[in-house]
């Protein structure tokens, strides 16, 4: 581990929310800067943890300049589909959705977490290395729960770094970017470190800040960043399967980890351990490790096959609440989806207001409805889920939901082939899933930008308040009633009594 301090990301506020009406408030931007940087990724110390997982940079991703300019492409391995050829193409625009950087507990974890401290409070440990149950310390203060830590800012940094590097012409004039984030602290404080590793002098970095704090919306209007509040549909389905008791991921709890309770609590000496301990046993294990690096605390009580046992109950979960398990969800992501092909149009036909690159920060429930929609990582998982179903299923969080995960569609005009009928360039669409390319159902890589559009025709301007999610007041978004922040009134922005939570 390296202990690096990193002064750039030093607090920038206290935390809360700057007040000002409900068209201005936007959430203060504050990194936990008291916690050390990890060094380099490593797959023996790096744990797969659903989406509590740490970034790690796919392999052989990095530096060459291979896309604005008329240099061949490097080929790279797509998950979904065989690696790419080398390409003539010239990309004349991408768009990046981000989630936002390694996070501390927010206060709900942390709760949990100082309930299972007491019950271990007069705790005697029968080993040495059992000791620290006893006396473990929590991840952070509640003042900076949920906060972006300093690890997150620095991958957020370092992934626009990489980004700048492959892209140097196309991303060399920052008047050519847009940004948004959601109107969380630590979104807004992801985009602002990625700022600080795409733009080059404090002018730009003035303006671009300016504008992302601008940009916000509040959450139940956000049918782009935040579907999974702004939907009516997707809000009362998951309040009428939390009063009906419908949660396969406690399900799967209740089937499997009762054998690891077992075992825990004859080996650590605490016969009355809860599975409820046992869960936030495997949380406070998932924080250690992409937080603080650590393998030696709550991560040491538990085998390899058990930590398995816990990813999955957590993609379980993340899969029937955000993702293929809510029928919603493979409609959800079409504002999203309908702003990025919006923006690819206004750079084609050369419009006055097209940009050469769109930048995004919100959540793993930003990411998951867009890949849904897409058709991504489709996957059928159950509670009930044999050792061999798990170890072969395609939805794994970790691997496209981790800590600043990201999705990047690049747009690239492309040369006629031989046997075309046309002098014209042709238009193709390449999309990357964490740096790595990924192949949308039913097309290639890169995929003809018209077979693109024919393949998510009917997500393409959707109906988003209306057949996709029977809202009862208007949202912002690129399919939504309202299509831009302008358009808004404060009342539409004060949230309802329903709309508060």
């Amino acid at each position: 581990m390296k202990s690096t301090s990193l002064a750039v990301f030093a607090l920038c506020a206290a935390a809360g929310v700057v007040q000002a009406g409900p068209l201005e408030q936007f959430a203060t931007p504050v990194v936990d800067d008291h916690l050390p940087v990890l060094g380099s990724a490593s797959a023996g110390q790096d744990l797969k943890l659903s989406t509590k997982s740490r970034y790690n940079i796919p392999d052989g991703v990095g530096l060459p300049p291979v896309a604005s300019t008329s240099a061949p492409e490097k080929a790279a391995s797509s998950r979904c589909g065989n690696p790419s050829t080398p390409s003539t193409c010239k990309v004349i625009q991408i768009q990046l959705v981000a989630r936002h950087g390694t996070r501390n507990p927010t206060q709900s974890n942390l709760k949990k977490h100082v309930a299972l401290k007491k019950d271990f409070a007069s705790y005697i440990a029968p080993a040495p290395q059992y000791q620290f149950l006893s006396n473990f310390s929590l991840m952070c203060n509640t003042s900076m729960a949920g906060m972006l830590t300093t690890q997150g800012a620095l991958d957020q940094l370092q992934l626009a770094q990489r980004l700048r590097a492959r892209y140097p012409t196309l991303l060399n004039d920052a008047s050519q970017f847009s940004w948004q984030a959601t109107n969380i602290s630590r979104t807004i404080s992801s985009g602002e470190a990625f700022q600080k590793g795409m733009l080059s002098n404090a002018a730009e970095l003035a303006a671009a800040r300016k504008q992302i704090e601008a940009s916000v919306l509040p959450e139940h209007i956000d049918s782009d960043l935040r579907p999974h509040d702004s939907c009516k549909k997707n809000v009362d389905e998951r309040e009428r399967r939390e009063k009906a008791g419908e949660e396969p991921g406690e399900d799967f709890v209740k089937l499997r980890f009762p054998a690891i309770r077992d075992r825990l609590a004859a080996h650590i000496g605490f016969p009355n351990l809860s599975l409820a301990d046992v869960e936030q046993m495997f949380s406070l294990c998932s924080f250690e490790n992409t937080i603080q690096g650590k393998n030696d605390g709550f991560c040491s009580l538990f085998s390899a096959e058990e930590l398995e046992l816990s990813n999955y109950g957590s993609d379980l979960a993340f899969w029937f609440e955000r993702s293929y398990g809510m029928p919603v969800a493979e409609q959800m992501g079409c504002s999203l989806l309908t702003t990025v092909t919006t923006n690819m149009d206004k750079k084609i036909n050369g419009s006055s207001d097209a940009l050469n690159a769109h930048f995004k920060f919100g959540h793993a429930e930003t990411l998951a409805p867009l890949l849904t929609t897409l058709g991504l990582f489709r996957d059928t998982l159950a509670a009930n889920f044999t050792d061999a179903q798990i170890a072969s299923r395609v939805f794994r969080a970790a691997d496209f939901a981790p800590f600043s995960a990201n999705v990047l569609f690049e747009l690239s005009e492309c040369p006629p082939t031989a046997n075309s009928t046309t002098t014209n360039p042709s238009l193709s669409i390449r999309i990357f899933s964490d740096e790595t390319p990924v192949t949308l159902p039913g097309c290639t890589d890169p995929c003809p930008l018209d077979q693109f559009k024919s393949l998510i025709a009917g997500k393409i301007g959707c109906d988003f308040d209306g057949a996709v999610c029977n809202n009862t007041r208007p949202t912002v978004g690129g399919s939504a009633t309202l299509r831009s922040k302008s358009q808004l009134t404060d009342a539409d922005a004060t949230p309802s009594e329903d709309d508060a939570d």
